[in-house]
């Protein structure tokens, strides 16, 4: 039988700047994915708040 080099622990210390830059990039993906669904459901929704042209084309002479 062996020995480990590190503990469980002095790995997870090691670890914890890894561990919170990986926290950083998933609670920025989650970010993106909520402004995602946002985006679809006003789209879907369609409210119609666009503002209606009010000129008229001029055709071309």
């Amino acid at each position: 039988l062996g020995f480990l080099e590190y503990s469980f622990v002095e790995t997870v210390e090691a670890m914890h700047p890894y561990y919170f830059i990986r926290a950083t990039g998933g609670g920025l993906f989650l970010i993106g994915a909520l402004i995602m669904v946002y985006n679809l459901w006003r789209t879907v929704r369609g409210d119609g708040d666009a503002v209606p042209l009010t000129h008229q084309a001029v055709p071309a002479e």
